[in-house]
């Protein structure tokens, strides 16, 4: 399973989309798309090197984002993603690490951001 693959799995669980319905997207969203809604992006890959070479797991650091008309809406998507990433390790461990809470008000739009580490084999 690819990385993106992984990801999609994992914002495509039942608990999410009671929440946001299909608007998971990766790195961008379409424009101005009905809330709520949630993007997530790649902010670092690192491989993992072994002796004889480079090793297929590879440790990403992802951010995912929250976007909804209400703060408690947005809130309880991240929550949402935050319990199905923690909970799933069949494919390797992920773990958060950061959380932000943004208001735009040129958008009135709340955002709730996670940020977390997963490790992945790129090889599986």
């Amino acid at each position: 399973m690819t990385f993106d693959a992984r990801m999609a799995a994992f914002l495509s669980d039942a608990s999410i989309t009671a929440l946001v319905g299909t608007r998971a997207f990766a790195v961008m969203t379409t424009q101005h798309p009905a809330t709520p809604y949630l993007f997530w992006q790649r902010i670092a890959t690192v491989p993992q090197d072994s002796h004889d070479a480079t090793a297929q797991l590879v440790e990403n650091t992802v951010q995912v984002t929250c976007v909804s008309d209400s703060y408690a809406s947005a809130a309880a998507a991240r929550a949402a993603v935050k319990a199905v990433m923690e909970g799933n390790h069949a494919a390797g461990p992920a773990t958060w690490s950061n959380e932000q809470d943004i208001y735009s008000d040129d958008v009135n739009l709340f955002s709730c951001t996670v940020d977390f580490t997963v490790w992945h084999n790129e090889a599986a």
